[in-house]
């Protein structure tokens, strides 16, 4: 995803949802992309932060990244009390919020198989 503030979105992508960093690419021994994901094994979901300060302000042109999160409900009021606002989609499974450059991302817990 193109990110004009770099460092700010891998801050808040840690801080507001627990994101690590598994990867550094760099230009000239400087940060130019993060690989993010939630740890776990090969495979598990990433996504790739890249600078490009050429990209215009505001959201990307994608709809939205969807998170597979373990409590999707409880992960939108903890964010709800840290300031980050939410919109319920699906009650109890499915909440939309937006980081700091206004992209879409959608916390979403499966229910449970009947």
């Amino acid at each position: 995803m193109n990110v004009l503030d770099l460092e700010g979105q891998k801050a808040w992508y840690m801080d507001k949802l627990g994101m690590i960093v598994a990867d550094t690419i760099k230009r000239a021994d400087k940060p130019y992309e993060y690989i993010m994901g939630f740890g776990g094994s090969a495979g598990a979901p990433i996504i790739a932060l890249l600078q490009s300060p050429q990209r215009p302000t505001g959201p990307n042109a994608f709809g939205r990244i969807i998170l597979a999160v373990p409590n999707a409900k409880g992960l939108a009021d903890w964010l709800k009390a840290q300031g980050v606002e939410n919109r319920e989609v699906i009650p109890n499974a499915a909440y939309f919020i937006h980081d700091p450059e206004g992209n879409a991302i959608e916390l979403y817990t499966a229910p449970p198989r009947k």
